[in-house]
C-alpha cells in the first residue's frame, strides 16, 4: 500500500498499475521478450461487478480507492 500511495501522490500526469499489482495477483500476462501466443492472452476471473460481491476483494476494492482519495486523485 506504501507503494500505491507513493505512486498515486507522485507529480505525473498519470499513474499506471498493473490489475494484478493491484489485487496481490499471481497471474502473467506478459513474459517480456517471449514470443508466442499465450503472451497477453491470459484473461481476469470474473468481472468488476462480481468482485463487488465478494466480500475480501470488496474490501480490496475500498482499500484502493482510499488511498486515490487521500492522495487526491480521485
Amino acid at each position: 500500500e506504501g507503494l500505491l500511495f507513493g505512486l498515486f501522490q507522485s507529480n505525473a500526469w498519470i499513474a499506471v498499475v498493473m490489475i494484478t499489482d493491484l489485487f496481490a495477483g499471481m497471474q502473467r500476462f506478459n513474459v517480456p521478450g517471449a514470443v508466442a501466443d499465450s503472451n497477453w492472452s491470459e484473461r481476469l476471473n470474473g468481472t468488476v461487478a462480481t468482485w463487488r460481491n465478494d466480500p475480501a476483494s470488496a474490501a480490496k476494492m475500498e482499500r484502493i480507492a482510499a488511498l486515490v482519495r487521500q492522495s487526491g486523485r480521485g
